[in-house]
C-alpha cells in the first residue's frame, strides 16, 4: 500500500515516506532516497525504551537486516545513514540533505510564515492520522484521547525546532488554533 501510495502522488511536492516497508524495490528513484538506518545499539536501545515484548525486538531486528540486504543488494549502501547513539538529530538531517541536496533544490520550500506554517501542519496532521489509524486496529493498546504524541510546533519561525508532546485527543487545538511553542 505504501508504494501505492508513494506512485500515486506523483511529481510534485517533496516526500518524506518512512518505515520498513519503504525498500529500493518500492522507491521509483533512488537517487531521491535516503535511508536512515539504526546502528545496531541505537536499535536496541530504541527498542527497549519502548519496553515492547522480546518478539516485537526480534522482529524489528530482523526487518532491519532485511532492509539492510536490499539496500546493499540494489548497490544503494551509499543512500544509507546510519545513525548511531551519539548522532544529533542536526547530525542526521545534515546527512540526509547532503544526500537530497539536488531534490531539495527543485523544492518547494516554504518562503512565507503562512507557507511554513500549513507545511507544519499538514505534518502534524499525517502524524495524528498515523496515530489515530494504529489505535484503531483491535490488538492495539493506549487510549486514543490521552496518547502523548510529539508534533511540531507550528510557530511558522524558519529558525524553530521545537517539539510539543500533547495528547492525541488535543489535536488539532481547541478552537482551531495552531500548534506553538510561545
Amino acid at each position: 500500500m505504501i508504494a501505492d501510495d508513494v506512485r500515486a502522488l506523483g511529481p510534485g511536492p517533496l516526500t518524506v515516506v518512512e518505515g520498513t516497508p519503504v525498500t529500493p524495490d518500492t522507491v521509483p528513484d533512488p537517487g531521491r532516497a535516503v535511508w536512515l538506518m539504526p546502528s545496531p545499539e541505537l536499535q536496541r536501545r530504541r527498542l527497549a525504551e519502548r519496553g515492547l515484548p522480546e518478539g516485537v525486538h526480534t522482529l524489528y531486528t530482523l526487518l532491519l537486516a532485511d532492509l539492510a540486504a536490499r539496500i546493499e543488494a540494489h548497490g544503494l549502501a551509499d543512500r544509507a545513514v546510519t545513525v548511531t547513539p551519539d548522532a544529533t538529530p542536526a547530525d542526521t538531517r545534515a546527512a540526509a540533505e547532503a544526500l537530497l541536496a539536488g531534490p531539495l533544490a527543485e523544492g518547494p520550500a516554504a518562503t512565507t510564515p503562512e507557507g511554513r506554517r500549513a507545511l507544519r501542519r499538514a505534518e502534524n496532521e499525517a502524524v495524528a492520522t498515523q496515530y489515530r489509524t494504529y489505535l484503531a486496529r483491535p490488538w492495539t493498546t493506549g487510549d486514543p484521547e490521552t496518547v502523548p504524541v510529539t508534533f511540531t510546533c507550528e510557530c511558522a519561525d524558519p529558525e524553530c525546532t521545537a517539539q510539543l508532546t500533547r495528547p492525541l485527543g488535543t489535536f488539532p487545538p481547541a478552537g482551531g488554533g495552531a500548534l506553538r511553542c510561545h
